[in-house]
């Protein structure tokens, strides 16, 4: 760990905000796939679901590039 003394590289600074970013797009698509859940629609439940599984196969990418990176 960085003393307090220390600045943090810009390059430090936006990959943590990668990892901050990712956990939010796989949050987003947890609430997609709980949400299609509720939806009466069967069509609409399957689509929606489908778009948070999506959404998260990207968000998990996301974070396992931003954790290789570090």
């Amino acid at each position: 760990m960085k003393s307090e003394t220390q600045q943090q590289s810009p390059t430090e600074a936006a990959l943590r905000g990668k990892h901050i970013s990712a956990a939010i797009i796989v949050l987003a698509a947890a609430v997609l796939i709980v949400g299609g859940s509720y939806i009466a629609h069967s069509d609409t439940k399957l689509f929606v679901q489908v778009v948070g599984c999506i959404v998260g196969a990207v968000g998990l990418g996301g974070w396992f590039i931003s954790v290789v990176e570090r």
